[in-house]
C-alpha cells in the first residue's frame, strides 16, 4: 500500500506505507466498525523518535538525517504528538505498545536552522504595535540592520520555526492538525514571552496545508521560486508567519493544552550543525518573488 500525502509533488509516486499504525488500525476498524479511536495530545519524548522517523519517511519527499532526530530526542527541537491510545481502544494482543503516534508537529529556535533571509522578512512583516518593546527599539535604531548578526545567538529568541507537521492518512479530517498548531501557538504565547512570531515554509502545490495555515490566521509574507529541490525537480515555497500581539501581556491564547515539558535545560545535549535543511533548499531561492 502507498501512502497519500499532499507534501509530495503531484507527478511523483507516493512511497509505501511503513508505519505500524496502518495495519493496527485496519484490524481494529474491521472488528470495531462503529467505534472511534481514543486520541490524546502530549509532548514528544525520546521513545517517540522511531515512530516519528517512520512517519516522516511516509509523509515527506525529503530525507531528514540523523541530526534531525537526535535534536528531537534531546529536546533541542521541540515537538508535540497526537497519539492513539491503544489500551483503551483495543485488546492487548493487537500491539505491544500502549499508544501509536498518528500526528505530530516539530519546532525550533536553533540559530543553525533559521535562515538570515527568513529572519529579515518575518521581522519586517510584524505590525509595529505587535512588536515587543525591546525589538521595536532595535528596529528603530538607525544603525540597525535586520539581521541576526548585531545581537548574536539571542536574537533568535524572537522567532520560532515550525519545521514539520503531519497526520497519518486514516486520522485526517478530525481536526488533529488544527489542534497541534493551536497547541504550538498557545505554548509559545504562554511560556515564551520573547517570541514575537512563528513562521514556516510550505511547498506551493500543497493546497491542503496552505488552506489550514490561512484558517489559523497565518499570513503569507512572500513566495520563493525554486525554493525546494525534490529529486530532479524545483518547486516554489510560501513563507507564512503567525504574529503575536505582545502589546498586552495578558492576552494569552486560551486553546493551549498544558501538557508540560519532558526536558530540563541542563539535560539538553548539543549536536553538530543541522545541515539537513540545506539538503533540500536550492541555491536559486535567494531572491523573493511576488
Amino acid at each position: 500500500m502507498t501512502t497519500i500525502s499532499s507534501a509530495f509533488p503531484p507527478e511523483l509516486k507516493n512511497p509505501a506505507k511503513c508505519s505500524r499504525v496502518h495495519d493496527v488500525y485496519q484490524g481494529w476498524k474491521h472488528e470495531n466498525p462503529t467505534k472511534n479511536p481514543i486520541i490524546d495530545f502530549r509532548r514528544v519524548i525520546p521513545e517517540d523518535v522511531a515512530q516519528l522517523e517512520e512517519l516522516h519517511k511516509e509523509l515527506f519527499p525529503i530525507v531528514y538525517d540523523k541530526q534531525f532526530y537526535e535534536g528531537i530526542a534531546s529536546g533541542i527541537t521541540h515537538g508535540w504528538v497526537a497519539v492513539w491510545r491503544l489500551r483503551e481502544s483495543l485488546e492487548s494482543s493487537y500491539f505491544e505498545s500502549d499508544e501509536l503516534i498518528i500526528g505530530f508537529v516539530t519546532t525550533s529556535q536553533d540559530c543553525r536552522i533559521i535562515k538570515d533571509n527568513d529572519y529579515k522578512h518575518v521581522i519586517k512583516s510584524i505590525p509595529e504595535p505587535f512588536l515587543l518593546q525591546e525589538l521595536r527599539e532595535k528596529i528603530q535604531d538607525e544603525s540597525f540592520e535586520i539581521s541576526p548578526s548585531p545581537f548574536g545567538v539571542n536574537v533568535y529568541k524572537y522567532l520560532v520555526y515550525i519545521l514539520t507537521m503531519g497526520v497519518v492518512e486514516e486520522f485526517r479530517f478530525l481536526g488533529i492538525a488544527k489542534q497541534l498548531l493551536n497547541t504550538v501557538i498557545g505554548y509559545y504565547q504562554k511560556f515564551s514571552p520573547t517570541v514575537n512570531a512563528l513562521f514556516l515554509h510550505v511547498v506551493d502545490y500543497n493546497s491542503s496545508a496552505i488552506n489550514l495555515y490561512r484558517r489559523l490566521k497565518f499570513e503569507e509574507i512572500l513566495h520563493w521560486n525554486n525554493f525546494y529541490k525534490i529529486l530532479d525537480g524545483f518547486y516554489g515555497s510560501y513563507l507564512f508567519s503567525y504574529n503575536y500581539d505582545r502589546s498586552d501581556s495578558t492576552n494569552l491564547f486560551d486553546s493551549y493544552i498544558d501538557i508540560g515539558s519532558n526536558f530540563q535545560a541542563d539535560q539538553r545535549r548539543k549536536y553538530g550543525l543541522f545541515n539537513y535543511i540545506n539538503k533540500f533548499i536550492s541555491n536559486s531561492s535567494k531572491l523573493p518573488k511576488n
